[in-house]
């Protein structure tokens, strides 16, 4: 069986490299699982593009094969899926925010010294 992404095909053994690669990273917590793979395979810019669903101007984060990879990673951590896409989730969402957007969007609102 092979993934698509991006263009490219994934074989099985890619895949099972892209597996044990991000488990690699390691965390203490689902949380910290999660936000360190989330970091590691995307910068916040490129993660802009993305939410969960693909609404509005975005693409869709779950039908990527790399969903679907770290979905599996994160299973080998006893994470369930459930709470594994509950946090790709929050991550993208905030993804603006870790860089800086929060603070250009209510810039007018700042008080200068």
């Amino acid at each position: 069986m092979c993934l698509y992404q991006s263009g490219e095909l994934i074989d099985q053994a890619t895949e099972k490299a892209l597996i044990t690669h991000i488990c690699s990273l390691g965390g203490t917590t689902a949380d910290d699982i999660v936000r360190r793979m989330m970091s590691h395979v995307l910068t916040n810019n490129l993660a802009r593009g993305y939410n969960w669903l693909g609404w509005g101007n975005k693409s869709p984060f779950s039908v990527l094969a790399l969903a679907r990879v770290m979905k599996a990673a994160t299973k080998k951590s006893s994470v369930t899926e459930a709470d594994t896409e509950s946090r790709m989730r929050n991550w993208l969402k905030y993804s603006g925010d870790r860089d800086g957007e929060w603070k250009r969007k209510n810039c007018k609102y700042m008080m200068l010294p």
